[in-house]
């Protein structure tokens, strides 16, 4: 399971989006940056989103600027397997604090 903030790649926030989160482990790519959870030894998917989203609302007006601008933050996880066999429930306060962050979240 890989669950992590995708960031998209912009000239107008790359510098600050490197400096805010690179104490967090934040990588890149050409397209996107990539903010993992650092939850290594738990398996709720649950628990895993809520600590990236509580990274990113110590950051709230830094994340309202980037969504306003029509750049789509997005919580992204990737079910291994096992995970998958699964049902998903995504706890209300996961689903709260994802609406008021305006951060998206992607099962896939």
């Amino acid at each position: 399971m890989k669950i992590y903030i995708q960031f998209p790649r912009s000239q107008e926030f790359d510098n600050a989006i490197k400096s805010k989160f690179s104490n967090w482990g934040i990588k890149k790519d050409n397209e996107f940056y990539y903010l993992p959870s650092a939850l290594n030894d738990i398996d709720d998917i649950n628990e895993h989103i809520l600590w990236l989203l509580m990274v990113l609302d110590h950051h709230r007006k830094f994340i309202k600027t980037i969504t306003y601008s029509s750049l789509n933050v997005t919580c992204v996880c990737k079910l291994s397997a096992k995970h998958k066999k699964k049902a998903i429930y995504l706890k209300p306060q996961v689903l709260a604090l994802g609406h008021l962050l305006g951060i998206g979240i992607e099962i896939i």
